[in-house]
């Protein structure tokens, strides 16, 4: 997972960041070479002994998602994690997440108010108002023919794309 906040743990260089938690599961020198590789991934290994204060805004998200890749899961969550981002750190991080998902094979969840997030990264989609759950399905098929307003205006903000 990748927290909206990033998490990232201030004591801890990117390396060790990003090989958190797998210690439980493998030897601390596997465990860095499994860091080491997910940062590599990210596009952020020249980083590995760099402390997260010292990292830009743009960063840090890399290292919060070598740290969610490292473990190699099946699954992804990401939980807003282009907010503050400048524009072209921005879409250079939604390509490299579109990338990493399809060479890595896992399913990405995406927790997002952007719908360009969503357009790039995503076939289905939960619409979700005041906690329930109004429209789901293919995200091509709910743009195509939203039955809310909130989807409606989601389609909307996206124009011509």
């Amino acid at each position: 997972m990748v927290f909206q906040d990033l998490a990232l743990w201030l004591g801890l260089t990117a390396l060790d960041n990003a090989a958190l938690g797998l210690g439980a599961r493998m030897s601390r020198r596997e465990a860095r070479e499994q860091g080491r590789n997910a940062l590599s991934i990210c596009g952020v290994m020249a980083l590995a002994e760099c402390w997260p204060g010292k990292l830009s805004g743009g960063q840090q998200p890399r290292v919060a998602l070598a740290r969610a890749v490292a473990g190699e899961p099946q699954w992804l969550l990401l939980d807003e994690p282009f907010g503050g981002l400048d524009l072209l750190s921005r879409e250079a991080l939604i390509k490299d997440v579109a990338r990493l998902v399809a060479e890595l094979g896992t399913t990405l969840v995406l927790v997002t108010h952007d719908p360009r997030e969503a357009v790039v990264l995503c076939d289905r989609a939960i619409v979700l108002d005041a906690g329930r759950v109004i429209e789901a399905g293919p995200l091509s098929g709910l743009l195509q023919q939203p039955a809310s307003a909130l989807m409606m205006a989601f389609r909307d903000s996206l124009g011509d794309r």
